[in-house]
């Protein structure tokens, strides 16, 4: 700026001396004083110019110097800057109100048009497999479903980082939707069928339709200083980190793509290497808090009367792909949890293990193409969204082997236009289940299409095959269409 500034003045001092040369031409000997005068200032100028230059210079140079002084990821700022936040954050651990912290809000509102040729599990707007023709629960005549819902409405708020003096920064998130699977109007069973609350043909429904229930989906606060990083509170698994592009609603869970969120305690290192960046992290969280089974109907969770928390770590490097500006990932996943039942045994068995290992792959191939897809194997996954939903067996007491994943290749065709190809699978170990009605294999085609309209505005268009095999039940086979609108803001 102070080299800009220095320019204007040399032009504007030349026009000055221009001028005064022609009025000199004209009026004689006194102007030609005044010129010699104004050469006087153009030199007197030109020296301050190159004065001010030099302290650029300078300036520069201290700049730079500070920014190799500055640990590995902490922001550069200019000395007084640097001054005024670790007053800032003394001022904080002194117990004084900080008076930067602001609230950033961001979400969408949305709505929803789904129809179905055959009948989802448990709700249209909860679907995790296909009911099979002969199920039980539903009426001799097959028919399919369209619903309409508000619920993935969402909003959330960040509080600005808060930087203290000791190198540490704390940040908060909270955000929260309308898909609360609250019921409140569940619908009588068929009386040859008992009510328990594990029966998958208990017919019910959602809270009504108009009258959506708020949900939280993340509420926690990270405390970060260089590379070490630490989180407490409600957020995703920190297995299976990516999501396939179909199903908003429940995001292909017990359809190939596992985890979902949870309170729990994280602590991750997060080091750079070379062109990319390791990631090592590891989560101790609360068991139970997905599939909240209560096989001995005791009152308490299985996975609490265990007394070990549910624990996850993940392996992962992110480095430069070959297309600019972009990067590929690959992480290495596992999961172990233990759920205990207290009133009876089943089978025999008090005590069950549930594990799981996985690996996740995003990859850009081109500036328009990208691909990427989870894969994974385990037991007893009903707390993370695999074994289509199935964990033990209450007969034998068996716990259920699974294996599954899913793929997607994405392709930007237009800046406003991005179209999805995926197919995901879960597949239980049949000779885990013995019901007739237990589910041995969840697999869905499916397209995407997004079209962006501007100023936050978009449209989606989906389509997906879906189909849920049974162990002694004919196969179901649903067609699912999905229309949405969400404004951004």
């Amino acid at each position: 700026m102070r080299a800009w500034t220095g320019r204007v003045l040399v032009l504007v001092w030349v026009s000055i001396g221009i001028t005064g040369a022609g009025i000199a031409r004209l009026f004689g000997g006194e102007a030609a004083s005044a010129s010699r005068s104004l050469e006087e200032f153009y030199q007197i100028v030109q020296r301050q110019q190159q004065t001010i230059e030099a302290q650029q210079r300078r300036l520069e140079e201290l700049e730079k110097k500070l920014a190799e002084l500055q640990p590995a990821g902490a922001s550069v700022a200019a000395p007084q800057n640097t001054q005024t936040a670790v007053q800032a954050g003394q001022a904080r651990e002194r117990g004084a109100p900080p008076a930067e912290a602001r609230i950033k809000f961001y979400g969408f509102l949305r709505g929803d048009i789904e129809a179905d040729s055959r009948r989802m599990s448990f709700d249209s707007q909860l679907p995790f497999f296909v009911l099979s023709p002969a199920d039980p629960s539903q009426a001799k005549k097959r028919t399919g479903n369209i619903t309409f819902h508000p619920r993935l409405t969402r909003f959330g708020l960040d509080l600005n980082p808060i930087v203290f003096g000791n190198g540490w920064t704390a940040l908060a998130k909270l955000e929260a939707d309308f898909f609360n699977a609250f019921i409140d109007r569940p619908a009588r069973a068929l009386p040859d069928l008992p009510a328990a609350p594990n029966n998958p043909f208990l017919a019910r429904d959602l809270v009504s339709n108009s009258r959506a229930a708020l949900r939280v989906r993340h509420a926690y606060v990270r405390l970060q200083k260089d590379r070490w990083f630490v989180l407490l509170g409600q957020t995703w698994d920190l297995i299976s980190p990516l999501f396939p592009s179909f199903n908003a609603d429940t995001l292909m869970w017990n359809a190939g793509n596992t985890a979902d969120r949870r309170p729990q305690l994280r602590i991750g290192y997060e080091p750079p290497h070379g062109k990319g960046k390791w990631s090592f992290v590891g989560m101790v969280g609360a068991s139970g808090a997905v599939d909240n089974q209560d096989l001995d109907g005791d009152g308490f969770r299985d996975g609490e009367s265990a007394l070990s928390p549910t624990l996850q770590a993940r392996v992962a490097y992110s480095g430069r792909s070959h297309v600019s500006g972009e990067s590929w990932t690959l992480g290495l996943y596992g999961h172990l949890a233990h759920q205990q039942v207290n009133r009876f045994f089943i089978a025999g068995r008090s005590h069950f293990s549930s594990h799981l290992v996985g690996l996740d792959l995003s990859i850009p191939l081109s500036k328009r193409v990208k691909l990427q897809g989870e894969a994974w194997t385990g037991e007893n996954l009903s707390d993370v969204r695999g074994g289509i939903g199935q964990g033990i067996d209450p007969a034998t007491g068996r716990t259920v082997r699974a294996s599954g994943g899913w793929l997607e290749a994405s392709f930007r065709l237009h800046r406003r236009y991005l179209f999805n190809l995926g197919a995901t699978l879960d597949l239980p170990d049949a000779g885990d289940l013995s019901a007739a009605a237990a589910r041995t294999r969840n697999l869905a085609y499916y397209i995407t299409n997004r079209f962006s309209l501007g100023r936050g505005l978009s449209i989606g268009l989906d389509y997906a095959n879906w189909q849920t095999k049974f162990k002694g039940l004919p196969r179901g086979v649903n067609n699912r269409f999905t229309i949405y609108i969400q404004n951004d803001f």
